[in-house]
This record gives C-alpha cells, sequence and structure tokens, in this order.
C-alpha cells in the first residue's frame, strides 16, 4: 500500500566548498571542538522547516471505484538523518487524509533530500472527496497539501442519498431519499450495522453522537456503495424558576442563560435578560447549534394591604389621638423614624405619616393631618360621675362599637353621639342583650373622635371614642 518509488540527494559539494571545508579542517585543527559546536548549532533549523511537502498528483485518472486509487507526493527533507516511519490514510465521508509520518533527532545533519512517494489508497466509493495530505515530523504537523478527487463509479448502479439534515438535534427525525441510478436493489447501514433494504431510510436519533450512514446499491453483478455522516447535538436547556410574585411597582429580571446564539422573548425581544414590571405570563426560546428549547414563568403581584391611618382629623387640645399602623409580620418607620406599630399625636398637631413594610418586603404609605381644636375640652361638657364605669371597645373603632353598662334586663336606652366640639350627631334607642352589653353600627361616621352619652333610668353614662 505505501511505497517510495524513487529518492535523489542534492548534496552541495562543489569545489569551492571542498577548499572551505579544508579551512574549516585547520579552523577546527587550531580552536578544537568549540567550532565543531557552532557548526552543528547552524545546522540545526527549526521543524517546520525539514520537512516541506512539495506538490502532489493521481498518476492514474479517473479514478474509479473499482480500481486502486494511487497518490504521488514529493517532499523535500532539509536534514540528512530524518528518519521517514511510513505513511497512513484515512477516509471519512467526503474527506481523505494522508499523513506521512517523520521522525528526528536533536540534531539536524544538514542536507537536502527530495524524497518521492507513491501511496496506495485502494479502492474508495464513487464520490467527491477533499484530499489533505500532511508532513507529520515527530508527531506534530508542520507542513500540508490540499487537493481534491473525483472517483467515479464502476458500476451501472451509481449510489447517491441525500439527508434532510445533516446536523440535528436530540429527539428530532432525518429522512435519506435514495436517489442512485441503475440500481436494482440496495441495503441501508448505519455504523456498519444494516437497518433496513427500502429504497428510503428514516429515523428519529434519541442520543447524541455521530452517525455513519452507508448506502450500498447493486447492479447486475455489481455494487458500489456511499457513505454520509450525520451529527446529532444535545439541545441547549433554559430554566426561568419557579412562578413568582413581585411588589407592586417593584420588578424582576427573567435570565435566558449564557452562551446562547440567539434568544427569542415573548415580547419579541432577543436580549439575553427581560425586564419585568408588570404580571402576566413570560416565555423564552434559546437556539445553540441549530436546537432549540422554551420556558414559561408566570409573574404575579403580591396582594399588599394598605396602611389606612385614617381621614384627617381635629383634636381637642391636651387629648392624644393613637395612630395604628398595626399589620403582623411587618416593620414601620414614621415620620419622625420611630418605628413602633403605633404613634400618639397630641399638641400642636401636624402632619403625620408612617411607610410599612410587610413580610413580603412590599411598602405602603399613609399621611394624616391633626388639628388641635383650643376651644373644646370634652371632659369638662360631658362629666359624669358614672364615666369610670362604661367599657367601650374597640378603639379606636372601625365598624362596630360595644359598650359593657352595669344594667340589667333587656331594656331599650337612649344613645346619643357627639362630636369633639360638642355637636349632636345622632340620637337613636338602643337595647342591651340582658347582660349590660350594647352593640353600636358606627361604619358610616367620618374618622374623628366622638363622646357618647347613654341614658338609663337610674344614670347618664359618658364614654369618648375615636373612629379610624
Amino acid at each position: 500500500m505505501y511505497g517510495v518509488n524513487r529518492s535523489h540527494y542534492l548534496v552541495i559539494f562543489t569545489g569551492l566548498t571542498i577548499k572551505i571545508t579544508a579551512l574549516m579542517q585547520k579552523l577546527i585543527t587550531r580552536f578544537g571542538g568549540f567550532l565543531v559546536l557552532i557548526a552543528l548549532a547552524l545546522s540545526y533549523s527549526s521543524s517546520a522547516q525539514n520537512v516541506q511537502l512539495q506538490n502532489s498528483s493521481f498518476p492514474s485518472l479517473p479514478a474509479t471505484s473499482c480500481t486502486n486509487t494511487q497518490l504521488d507526493v514529493t517532499a523535500l527533507l532539509l536534514c540528512i538523518n530524518i528518519a521517514h516511519n511510513g505513511n497512513t490514510f484515512n477516509i471519512s465521508g467526503s474527506t481523505i487524509t494522508v499523513n506521512l509520518d517523520y521522525s528526528l533527532g536533536s540534531i539536524c545533519l544538514g542536507a537536502l533530500s527530495m524524497q518521492n512517494y507513491s501511496i496506495g489508497l485502494g479502492m474508495i466509493p464513487a464520490g467527491t472527496y477533499s484530499v489533505v495530505i500532511n508532513g507529520v515530523l515527530n508527531g506534530s504537523t508542520v507542513s500540508t497539501l490540499n487537493t481534491s478527487l473525483v472517483v467515479n463509479s464502476c458500476c451501472s448502479a451509481v449510489p447517491s442519498f441525500t439527508p434532510s439534515s445533516n446536523t440535528i438535534c436530540v429527539g428530532d427525525s432525518i429522512y435519506f431519499n435514495n436517489t442512485s441510478t441503475g440500481a436494482n436493489s440496495q441495503q441501508w447501514y448505519e455504523n456498519g450495522v444494516s437497518v433496513g433494504s427500502g429504497t428510503h431510510y428514516g429515523k428519529q436519533y434519541n442520543s447524541v453522537g455521530t452517525y455513519s450512514i452507508k448506502l450500498v446499491v447493486n447492479g447486475t453483478g455489481c455494487s458500489d456503495s456511499i457513505t454520509q455522516t450525520v451529527n446529532v447535538t444535545a439541545p441547549p436547556t433554559v430554566n426561568l424558576g419557579q412562578d413568582i410574585s413581585i411588589c407592586p411597582g417593584g420588578q424582576t429580571v427573567l435570565d435566558a442563560g449564557a452562551g446562547r446564539d440567539s434568544v427569542k422573548w415573548s415580547d419579541q425581544s432577543a436580549f439575553r435578560s427581560l425586564v419585568v414590571t408588570a404580571p402576566g405570563s413570560y416565555y423564552v426560546e434559546v437556539f445553540e447549534n441549530g436546537c432549540s428549547d422554551k420556558d414559561t414563568v408566570v409573574v404575579s403581584f403580591f396582594n399588599v394591604q394598605g396602611v389606612d391611618l385614617g381621614n384627617d382629623t381635629t383634636i381637642c387640645i391636651n387629648d392624644t389621638l393613637v395612630l395604628d399602623a398595626t399589620l403582623a409580620g411587618a416593620t414601620y418607620q414614621w415620620q419622625d423614624n420611630s418605628s413602633g406599630n403605633t404613634f400618639e399625636v397630641y399638641n400642636p398637631g401636624g402632619t403625620y405619616y408612617v411607610e410599612r413594610t410587610d413580610s413580603n418586603g412590599c411598602k405602603d404609605r399613609d399621611t394624616i393631618t391633626v388639628n388641635i381644636d383650643t376651644n373644646c375640652n370634652p371632659n369638662s361638657v360631658f362629666e359624669s360621675e358614672k364615666m369610670n364605669e362604661i367599657l367601650v371597645y374597640p378603639n379606636p373603632v372601625k365598624n362596630t362599637l360595644f359598650l359593657d353598662v352595669p344594667v340589667l334586663g333587656n331594656r331599650t336606652h337612649v344613645l346619643e353621639i357627639y362630636n369633639i366640639s360638642g355637636k349632636l350627631i345622632e340620637r337613636k334607642e338602643v337595647q342591651n342583650d340582658g347582660l349590660g352589653r350594647f352593640q353600636v353600627d358606627v361604619s358610616m361616621m367620618k374618622s374623628g373622635i366622638y363622646v357618647l352619652q347613654l341614658y338609663t333610668e337610674e344614670d347618664v353614662f359618658v364614654a369618648r371614642w375615636f373612629k379610624e
């Protein structure tokens, strides 16, 4: 298979060279081995220079699939002590790779040598090939020639097929369309294993790898074949994470990951990341090596319970109004940077606000203006010896106010409600539950401070309370 047809050496010894050599001998005699080391060092050149492929040819064209194909290569060697270790070749798909292997020690004995090699490539299936010829010295490619070769079929049956794709993703299918001519039968092979004799061949590929597809066609008393390679690659993966919730007015960033050939979001943008500020369903499709993957995530808003300090109001001088922003798990920051869940307002009044942060990190804020009325004093207007005997709750109250009064019997009594200035707001009859408990609906009243008077047959009860 491998051989050397002929070789000749171009040794540079002219008359002038002999005279120079004689002179060198005298210098060596005088200066000793030092000059010898210099001469040897000068004779050594880089590996890339010591092997130089000059040209190549195919002497027996046209090449056919039923005859041996010969390749001739000429190489220029710059060291007389370069050893030729043989030639190898490999056919993969439509590429033929030929390697001329050489070795050289640490010293190059300089001399020009033109070597001619005849390399038998055997019978090559019909097709068009790219031929790469490498000069390899001490395991490294130092010189390369490129050429091409067309191999004609000897058989009346000429193999040919066209794949729907040469590169696919795991889970995809390929259809191999048989376009051969002159064949009366065929056989398909995948990685050397017979996979069917139908006219065409198709398969879904579920594993990453390189697959060699060979089609052998049979004519009258002959056969020929052609081989192509299919690459099956793994699709990319993208994961936007679990569905997420954000605070109203906030944002989150969705990341499609690095190293993508391209990205396509649900809004048609093509950047790696997407900034989301509104609730909704978002998806992304990523592409790598012709393969793709998708993922979807739902973004929603947290249900934020707003903080409410009530409407702007007026209190009497020397009175105290408690602003309440309590919410389980929340933190607070008032206008004076205090952090309690409540804040007491008294003289001189003004504007007050709180920023509340709930357990999800969402913030809400409310402001109230409290005025001071210096002309009112409900303690002097509505005094009663029984004032400390009535229990009013909850205080502050939003919707329903409860009164506990030490009266017995399920009887009807008169209830009056006054604002902080002493103006009668409402008068109605109320009935206890037999144990001295009254229930009053105040949901429609405005926020502020009120005083109530409950008239019984025996006494008048007075209590002050705050409507949120």
